[in-house]
């Protein structure tokens, strides 16, 4: 998936920060392509979390159909994004190649791989809808979940699939009872909680009803004494900074916030500022869609959008903080901060590439970091 972010870039070439917004025109194709997207994921994910069902050759023709138009419209939302819209072109391009993987396991009878890959495309879409304010639930999906085999999935999937398919308050439901069970030990809630708070703040902008969750969390005599206190130290963040939730996007402001979110921070793996880096994340997302008045202002906002996500995003399959830091670097490469991007750019990578027996940084991302680092230095 690095390989895939660091070759996303290129997308980039066709134009700058200054491109048009979307048309009417535009716009509706773009929901008819998403639509089409969703209608494919709708025949794939019950099928994929069924072991008899996927396997079986009175299914095949259905499954090898719904893939191949998952992948063809994938890639034409890829193909048509914006210039300036470098996320949805990496996202489109990610799920493009998942769908397509998914395809050739399947043909080659490798249904386990298959069905895993199937489910994870849905993490392309997460990433997508958790970018900004929900205008509200998709009435097309509506039910999806709950009304297939799908439901009975362990709850984080299940609220995971449910923001996939834009139903936004059903995930927030799913995710307060999914942290409210005593079943379930803190550590390994660490992960639902933050995605929680990213549907809340970003999506949802709920900060009073993220908060009243994180008062409950507190109480559990179960966490331990620094999860505690960062889980306290949220709650007080989304307190203060409730005032910007409808605050019109500002690039100084999502500066400010970075710089005191810097401050919290005791050291590099303290998670006390997670809560300012998000809400910044919320306003330089806002600022990027505008789309900003040049490239230089855009560099920067894709560079704080790269570091917040370092701190807030999961890169577990979909990572846009390398796409981010990239985009600034191409954009300004004269600037000082693309100099900042190039170093957090290259560690993650780095540290992308790393296992058991060392870096195995492949030949191809070596020689796409020495193309960005000539950029600066030219």
């Amino acid at each position: 998936m690095r390989a895939i972010a660091c070759g996303a870039g290129l997308l980039l070439a066709a134009g700058g920060a200054q491109a048009q917004s979307e048309g009417p025109a535009e716009r509706e194709q773009t929901r008819a392509t998403m639509q089409k997207i969703f209608e494919s994921i709708r025949v794939l994910l019950p099928l994929s979390v069924n072991d008899d069902a996927f396997a079986a050759p009175e299914n095949r023709a259905t499954v090898e159909q719904a893939l191949a138009a998952l992948h063809d419209n994938a890639d034409a939302l890829a193909a048509h994004a914006r210039t300036d819209d470098p996320a949805r072109r990496y996202l489109g391009a990610s799920l493009a190649a998942d769908a397509r993987q998914a395809l050739e396991r399947y043909r080659a009878a490798h249904y386990d791989g298959a069905a895993f890959q199937i489910q994870q495309t849905t993490e392309n879409c997460v990433a997508c809808h958790t970018k900004l304010r929900s205008p509200g639930d998709s009435p097309a999906a509506k039910h999806f979940v709950d009304r297939t085999a799908l439901a009975k999935r362990p709850l984080a999937e299940r609220a995971r699939l449910e923001v996939a398919t834009r139903q936004f308050a059903d995930a927030a439901k799913t995710y307060e009872k999914l942290l409210a069970s005593r079943e379930i030990h803190p550590g390994e809630l660490l992960t639902p909680l933050s995605d929680y708070l990213i549907l809340e703040v970003r999506v949802r902008g709920e900060f009073d009803r993220a908060r009243k969750t994180l008062d409950a969390f507190a109480k559990r005599p179960d966490l331990w004494r620094n999860l505690r206190a960062d889980v306290v130290q949220w709650s007080r963040s989304l307190r203060e900074l409730a005032p910007l939730r409808d605050r019109p996007p500002d690039l100084a402001a999502a500066r400010e916030l970075i710089e005191k979110a810097r401050q919290l921070q005791r050291y590099p793996a303290d998670r006390s500022s997670f809560v300012h880096y998000l809400v910044a994340s919320s306003l330089l997302q806002r600022y990027v869609e505008l789309p900003p008045p040049t490239d230089r202002d855009a560099a920067e906002a894709y560079y704080l959008l790269g570091l917040c996500e370092t701190h807030v995003g999961d890169d577990y399959w979909v990572s846009q903080a390398d796409l981010y830091l990239e985009t600034a670097i191409r954009l300004a490469p004269k600037e000082p901060f693309a100099e900042e991007a190039y170093v957090l750019l290259e560690e993650e990578t780095l540290v992308g590439y790393t296992g058991s027996g060392g870096p195995h940084l492949p030949e191809s991302v070596a020689k796409h970091l020495e193309e960005l680092r000539e950029l600066i230095d030219d």
